[in-house]
C-alpha cells in the first residue's frame, strides 16, 4: 500500500513539474491541462487529499498569468481553504495575498484589504519581513486605484525601506513601478520617468522580460502625457512587439489599446480598428470585462469616423449589454449587503428590545419575590409572638 502512495505522489509531482516547464515557456494550456490531470489524481485517491492545495494553486496561477481573474480566485480559494484546515499558516498568508491580489484587479477593494491585513497580521507572527513588503506594494496599488494616493504612496515607501535592506532588486524595480505610477498621478511627469526608468535598468540586469514589458509601456504613456507622442508610439510598440513574442496577453491587450486610441486620434481610423479588434480579443479570452468595454468603445468611434454606422452600432450594444450586466451584478450585490445589513441590524433591535423586555420583567419578579418574602418573614414575625403570648397566658 504504501509503495503505491508513493508511486502516486511520484505521478502527481511529474504532472506537477511538468505543468510549470510548460508554465515557464508561457504554453498556458498546456500547463492547465497536466494540472487538470494532477487534480483528477487527488480526486481519485484519497490519500493524496492534503495535496489538493498544490494543485488549485497551480490552476489558479495559471488563470491569474492570463488575466482570468474570476477562475484564478475560486482556485485560490479552494486552495486557501485546504491550507486554513491544515493549518499550514506560511502558506495560508501566501494563497491570501493571491486572494487579495485577485479581488484587487476584479475591484473588490474591500475584500481585497481583508486579505491583505489577514496575511499582514501572520507575516509579522511569523516575522517574514521579506513576504510582508510583497503585500505592502498590494496595499498601496488598492489605495491607488480607490483614489488614496498619500496612503499608497506610504505603503510603497515601507516596501522599498525593507526591500533596499535586504537588497532585493525586484521587490524595488516593483516599488520604482508603482512610485511612478504615483507620481504620474500628480502630474509630475518628469520624476515619475525616473522611477520608471530605475525600474526598467534593474529589470534589465534581472533579465526580467515581463518587467520591461511593463516598464517600455510606462515610459510610453510618460511621453504621451508629456506631449511626445512620437516616442510614445515607438514605445508602446516596442512594448506591443515584446508582449506578442512571449504572450504576455494583458500587455497585448494595453499596447494595442494605446496605440488604437494614438490612431484615432490622428485621423487613421483603420489602423485603429485593427488594433481596436486586437485589444477585443484578447479581452474576450481573458474575460476582462474592463478591457472588453474599453475595446469596444474605441471600435464603436473608429467606425463611426469611417460612416460604418452598422458596425459602430453593433459595437455599442456589445458595449451597453455588458455595461449594463455589469451594473446590475454591482447593484443587486449592493442590495443584497444592503438587505444583510438591515437584517442583522433588525436582529440586533430585536433582540435588544427582548433583552429589554426580560430585563424589566426579571426586575418586576424580583419585586414581587421580595415583596412576598418580606410578607412571609412579618407573618412569621406575628405568628411568633402571637404563640408565646399564648403560652404566656396558658402558663
Amino acid at each position: 500500500m504504501a509503495k503505491k502512495t508513493d508511486n502516486r505522489k511520484l505521478e502527481l509531482e511529474s504532472y506537477l513539474h511538468s505543468s510549470l516547464v510548460y508554465f515557464f515557456q508561457e504554453e498556458i494550456d498546456s500547463s492547465l491541462v497536466l494540472s487538470n490531470k494532477a487534480l483528477e489524481l487527488t480526486n481519485t485517491y484519497p490519500e493524496l487529499e492534503n495535496e489538493k492545495a498544490l494543485v488549485y494553486d497551480h490552476i489558479g496561477h495559471a488563470y491569474f498569468f492570463i488575466g482570468n481573474y474570476n477562475k484564478a480566485l475560486n482556485n485560490f480559494l479552494l486552495a486557501l481553504a485546504i491550507e486554513e484546515r491544515l493549518n499550514h499558516l506560511e502558506r495560508v498568508s501566501v494563497m491570501e495575498n493571491k486572494v487579495g491580489n485577485c479581488y484587487s484587479y476584479l475591484h473588490e477593494w474591500e475584500k481585497a484589504m481583508q486579505a491583505f491585513q489577514h496575511t499582514i497580521s501572520i507575516c509579522e507572527s511569523l516575522n517574514n519581513k521579506t513576504f510582508l513588503a510583497d503585500v505592502y506594494v498590494n496595499m498601496g496599488t488598492i489605495k491607488d486605484d480607490m483614489g488614496e494616493d498619500a496612503l499608497a504612496k506610504e505603503y510603497y515607501l515601507k516596501a522599498l525601506e525593507i526591500y533596499e535592506g535586504k537588497n532585493n532588486q525586484s521587490g524595488m524595480s516593483s516599488c520604482y513601478t508603482n512610485l511612478g505610477d504615483f507620481y504620474c498621478g500628480e502630474g509630475e511627469h518628469l520624476i515619475a520617468l525616473e522611477y520608471f526608468t530605475k525600474s526598467l535598468m534593474i529589470d534589465r540586469e534581472l533579465k526580467d522580460d515581463y518587467g520591461i514589458c511593463i516598464d517600455v509601456f510606462n515610459i510610453a504613456e510618460v511621453h504621451l502625457a508629456l506631449g511626445d507622442t512620437t516616442q510614445a508610439f515607438w514605445e508602446y510598440k516596442r512594448s506591443l512587439q515584446m508582449a506578442t513574442e512571449s504572450g504576455y496577453t494583458q500587455m497585448i491587450a494595453y499596447n494595442s489599446h494605446a496605440l488604437g486610441i494614438m490612431a484615432l486620434d490622428q485621423g487613421k481610423s483603420t489602423e485603429a480598428i485593427s488594433y481596436g479588434l486586437k485589444s477585443l480579443a484578447v479581452g474576450k479570452i481573458m474575460d476582462n470585462p474592463e478591457t472588453i468595454l474599453s475595446s469596444c468603445k474605441l471600435l464603436t468611434d473608429a467606425y463611426k469616423s469611417l460612416g460604418q454606422y452598422k458596425k459602430a452600432f453593433d459595437c455599442l450594444s456589445e458595449y451597453q449589454l455588458l455595461y449594463d450586466s455589469i451594473f446590475n451584478a454591482e447593484k443587486s450585490q449592493q442590495i443584497i449587503e444592503i438587505s444583510t445589513k438591515y437584517e442583522t441590524a433588525e436582529k440586533e433591535k430585536q433582540n435588544a428590545i427582548l433583552e429589554a423586555r426580560n430585563t424589566t420583567q426579571q426586575k418586576k419578579q424580583n419585586i414581587l419575590i421580595s415583596f412576598y418574602l418580606s410578607q412571609f418573614c412579618l407573618w412569621l414575625l406575628f405568628f411568633s409572638y402571637g404563640f408565646k403570648e399564648r403560652k404566656h397566658l396558658i402558663s
